[in-house]
């Protein structure tokens, strides 16, 4: 190298070092804390990224929750999370010991194994890291400026050459001075000796030019290396010396100290991440943020500003959409995505509340039954602990849950004779079951489409009728129809004179002994059937009430799946809302079938329309089972 080249190389070292060594405001901090980056764009989370370092400007580990402390526009953030990271980017500087005494020895000489060992290092580099190489023998020179190439770094290493003596701390100032705008500093000399005297500084000055500078030297030292002044260099600046035995080092052994120091270089990378929940109400406006941390009776802080975001609450509703039709019983349960936790969470039809949600299982069931036909707005609200909040509108066409009409017979139809009752049914929900009824008699029980049944209105009383229809859902929502209808008066042949007078004559001949012998014989009937009557029971062993006795002490005994009109309920669908009728007749119990396609089975044999029960029968109608026992 030219000689006006190094002597303008030291004189830039020299003022380098001058300028450090009056700087006092490093001299002084014995603890740094830096932050690197403040994250409120998820606001109310804030994610804080610092720095701690050090009199040595060296990054401090091992701190944890306990270390730190925030405050948020004046209070106390009570609750924070600390977790340590390693992903901030170092400059490394390699200087290698290229005078004579490395090329001595058999191959790999020690300066070829420094080589490969340095390599390795620089290999494990991340993408983002820089790397130099700075070489010394009788002069010093920058084989590689700082770069994020690794592939000149690596070449560089191996072209190196042996010669001259040992200009060791020029070398260490030629690194410094490549490091002086670097924040992840870091130095690594290898090394077989100390400097022998080339260098215009000492090797303590230079260890304290490192020390202020704050660059730790990590030395790998062979042959004459392990010297008072060479460990003072390392342990001033915060790193360390690993001396090998020997004049020419065996390559694992090199190999083995630069890989031990990849835990030194990872704590050089490290940082802390703080993260916490914002107690401010999204403003949209800047607060100050204070991080202290202590350390061994140390403490420092430092402030920075966020921004207490407003952000947009989302709400949506499964299930529902924008003009939808529904009828009868809606299940309402509100999705939302909210920036902090809810505070509130409300429903409204046409802006009147009808429902404040569980927050934690956010549903309910709405009747629009309760509603008008036509539109209406489902509103949903919501608003987070912070203030951010939403809402989501919804019109709803709004319908009667069921409908039934009546086509056949027509209101005001005269009936003779058979006739076919139909019913139409239009039911948002699912249809449970529909009844026709004529007067107060139930004349069919049909579940399932088509509604239409075939009657004989033969048997009515002359003179005006009612036919009605009742739609039942599985809601419990209820339709019916009704039309009037007509019985006319018989045609009769025979003129009603004559008839009058057959009738008046036979009346005062037969009927009227006829009619008193007839009351004497129902009158001692009933008397009988007073003092008489045999005890019975029905014993219940599978249906709505299993082990219940049910005794037989009335004239009628219903049963039917309709539980007010009835003595005994039944169980299940496939029971008839009047389904059958137990009366006591001369001294026998027996049972009437009243819903001909649901007939009760009597010892699973279907009484049509009647069947005499003995003792130990057992009877089936629906779901229920029951046992009859009549005492003797």
């Amino acid at each position: 190298m030219p000689a006006r080249i190094r002597h303008i190389i030291r004189l830039v070292c020299l003022i380098s070092l001058l300028l450090a060594l009056h700087s006092p405001a490093l001299a002084q901090d014995t603890l740094r804390l830096n932050i690197d980056q403040v994250d409120f764009s998820r606001f109310p989370r804030v994610d804080v990224v610092v720095s701690v370092r050090d009199s040595l400007g060296l990054p401090v580990q091992g701190l944890f929750a306990e270390h730190f402390s925030l405050r948020e526009a004046g209070e106390a953030v009570s609750e924070f999370s600390v977790t340590p990271i390693y992903e901030q980017p170092l400059d490394l500087v390699l200087v290698m010991d290229t005078s004579a005494t490395t090329g001595f020895g058999s191959k790999p000489t020690p300066l070829e194994a420094a080589g490969r060992a340095a390599r390795s290092l620089v290999n494990s580099l991340g993408e983002q890291d820089r790397a130099a190489v700075v070489a010394f023998g009788d002069d010093v020179a920058i084989v590689q400026p700082l770069t994020l190439n690794k592939h000149p770094v690596n070449a560089s290493l191996s072209l190196l050459e042996p010669a001259g003596n040992s200009a060791l701390n020029n070398a260490i100032l030629t690194a410094l001075n490549l490091l002086k705008e670097s924040q992840r500093p870091l130095i690594l000399l290898l090394t077989d000796g100390p400097d022998s005297g080339r260098s215009q500084l000492s090797t303590n000055l230079v260890a304290q030019a490192a020390f202020q500078q704050g660059v730790p030297v990590f030395i790998i030292g062979w042959r004459a290396a392990n010297t008072r002044d060479i460990q003072n260099l390392a342990a001033l600046t915060g790193g360390s010396l690993q001396f090998l035995e020997g004049n020419a080092p065996v390559p694992e052994d090199l190999q083995a100290a630069v890989n031990s120091l990849q835990p030194a270089v990872k704590g050089l990378r490290g940082q802390y991440h703080l993260t916490y929940t914002s107690g401010l109400q999204a403003d949209d406006q800047e607060h100050t943020l204070v991080v202290q941390v202590v350390n061994q009776g140390h403490r420092r802080e430092v402030d920075t500003s966020i921004t207490a975001l407003a952000r947009r609450v989302d709400i949506s509703m499964p299930g529902l959409r924008d003009g939808q039709t529904v009828g009868g019983i809606v299940t309402i349960a509100p999705q939302v995505a909210a920036p902090a936790p809810l505070a509130s969470l409300e429903l409204l039809v046409d802006g009147n509340p009808i429902a404040f949600l569980d927050l934690l299982a956010p549903e309910t069931t709405f009747d629009t039954a309760l509603l008008s036909p036509g539109e209406h707005i489902l509103t949903a609200r919501a608003q987070d602990i912070t203030g951010n909040s939403g809402q989501l509108e919804l019109t709803l066409e709004v319908r009667p849950p069921v409908t039934v009409t009546l086509l056949s017979p027509p209101d005001g139809a005269i009936l003779r004779g058979e006739t076919t009752l139909t019913a139409k049914v239009v039911a948002i929900p699912e249809v449970e079951n529909v009844e026709f009824w004529v007067d107060d008699q139930l004349i069919a029980e049909l579940e399932s489409p088509p509604y239409e049944t075939v009657w004989d209105a033969s048997g009515l009383a002359t003179g005006p009728h009612q036919v009605r229809t009742v739609v039942f859902d599985v809601q419990g929502h209820i339709a019916e129809a009704t039309h009037s209808v007509t019985v006319p008066s018989p045609n009769y042949v025979l003129p009603l004179v004559l008839i009058m007078v057959v009738l008046s004559g036979v009346a005062a001949v037969i009927y009227v002994p006829l009619r008193l012998r007839r009351r004497q014989q129902q009158r001692n009937r009933e008397l009988s059937n007073l003092f008489a009557r045999k005890p019975a029971t029905l014993r219940e062993t599978e249906g709505l009430n299993p082990g219940r006795i049910w005794p037989l002490d009335k004239d009628e005994f219903h049963l039917g799946r309709k539980r007010d009109e009835n003595d005994l309920p039944l169980k299940g669908l496939s029971a008839a809302r009047h389904q059958a009728v137990i009366r006591y007749q001369e001294g026998d119990y027996v049972i009437f079938s009243l819903f001909p396609e649901k007939p009760a089975l009597v010892n699973e044999i279907p009484a049509h329309p009647q069947a005499v029960l003995k003792s130990g029968d057992t009877l089936r109608l629906g779901e229920t089972v029951l046992n009859f026992e009549m005492q003797a």
